[in-house]
């Protein structure tokens, strides 16, 4: 199969990045106005069998896809940014994709959720910055790996019993009447491997203290991996929806948390009232994290409640081999006051090492 006899894709060759093996394609334009053709070239590839498809459009334009590109039987891995997605009446879906990576697209909630939902052999799914503020549901019964990137509320997995691997990049974030946090987890049960990366965080928009649950209605008893980044202990929304996420992961077995350890970081700062510090032995007082074995914390700075959640994990994990320990850049006072108060602290297994990493 020669692509490069189109002169379609002798245009793109010379104006953007126009790559093609074993029946892959990767595209990359960087200006439409040099590639007035791209319609044929898409049914070109089509009609010569391609299977794994990576289209990138330049930015400030969103390219329409023609409603010939939704006949593409043929494939398994596609890859689409900064395009306009509106699947004809027609449409009866891609029924061999396994793979789908939107980027930057605009779709309406409705026309993804049916994108979606008429994969029946999609696996893996990446939906980062739609232009699309609406809630959608993901129904995708063979969905074993979800990246999301957005608005936090407007993604409901609704039927994907088979999920074991997601990563979640709020940009903003709601928790408010109208917008329950648990309807994020509600329907994960398989769930493995949960990422919550905050590191992109916009906005935030917190209701009553009620809000947060202190548990999720659904337990996640296959959880195995938690990883979440970019959190401020020291604040009261953040604080509370850490323990919700770790009370709900009775088999956690790694815990991986990294701080925001700038403490002039100022977004939505509430402080974790006394009276929550306080209660939050007796908040765990009927877990045991029978699995947990290894927990790493980065860039602490000593925090209180930071203080009272490495002692609740100590006191509760009787299987712990190792936690690991890195404090912000503090001073030597600091950090030897906080290694001091640490080396107190009751551990409930006799194998449990605390590493201390002071630069």
């Amino acid at each position: 199969m020669s692509l490069f006899e189109s002169n379609s894709s002798k245009g793109i060759e010379r104006t953007g990045r126009f790559k093609v093996t074993n029946y892959q394609v990767y595209l990359d334009i960087p200006n439409i106005r040099t590639c007035p053709n791209i319609d044929h070239l898409i049914y070109f590839l089509d009609r010569n069998g391609i299977q794994h498809l990576v289209l990138k459009l330049p930015f400030g334009h969103r390219y329409k896809l023609p409603s010939s590109f939704f006949i593409s039987s043929g494939l398994r891995h596609l890859t689409l940014a900064r395009s306009l997605i509106h699947p004809p009446p027609v449409f009866k879906g891609f029924d061999r994709l396994i793979s789908l990576e939107l980027r930057r697209v605009t779709i309406s909630s409705e026309s993804l959720g049916s994108l979606i939902s008429h994969c029946p052999l999609l696996e893996n799914l990446v939906l980062k910055n739609l232009d699309n503020p609406n809630p959608m549901e993901i129904n995708a019964p063979k969905l074993r790996s979800f990246v999301f990137s957005g608005t936090i509320h407007c993604i409901h997995l609704k039927n994907v019993p088979l999920l074991s691997n997601a990563s979640y990049i709020p940009t903003e974030f709601f928790v408010e009447e109208g917008h329950d946090l648990a309807k994020i987890f509600e329907s994960i049960s398989a769930l493995e491997n949960l990422c919550w990366k905050q590191d992109i965080l916009q906005m935030v928009h917190v209701g009553p203290a009620k809000a947060m649950p202190t548990r999720l209605p659904s337990a996640l008893n296959c959880l195995k991996r938690l990883y979440i980044s970019w959190i401020t202990l020291g604040e009261f929304f953040e604080f509370s929806f850490v323990l919700c996420l770790i009370r709900s992961s009775p088999n956690v077995e790694e815990i991986e948390i990294k701080v925001c350890g700038d403490p002039d970081v100022d977004h939505h700062c509430e402080p974790v009232p006394r009276d929550v510090l306080d209660e939050i032995p007796s908040s765990f007082s009927n877990m045991t994290f029978n699995h947990l074995r290894t927990v790493k914390f980065y860039d602490v700075i000593g925090a209180e409640a930071e203080m009272q959640f490495i002692k609740v994990l100590l006191a509760k994990s009787p299987a712990l081999v190792r936690m690991v320990i890195k404090p912000c850049e503090i001073g030597d006072k600091e950090s030897l006051k906080a290694l001091a108060e640490i080396t107190k602290f009751q551990r409930a297994s006799s194998k449990a090492e605390v590493e201390y990493c002071v630069d």
